[in-house]
């Protein structure tokens, strides 16, 4: 039986939602199949939070 590691994207934000959408498109992109991401936002950037959900 052949297992695959999971791989972490960790991204994280201040403020800059235009950036967030470019790298979360990037992360969710990649070929690899067993992939999260993680989306650190910042407590001030509240624009960041509306454009994750």
């Amino acid at each position: 039986m052949t297992r695959s590691n999971t791989v972490s994207a960790v991204i994280l934000t201040h403020g800059r939602p235009d950036f967030l959408i470019r790298a979360v498109r990037g992360a969710l992109a990649q070929t690899y199949k067993d992939l999260e991401v993680i989306v650190v936002i910042d407590r001030m950037a509240r624009n960041a939070a509306k454009v994750t959900q």
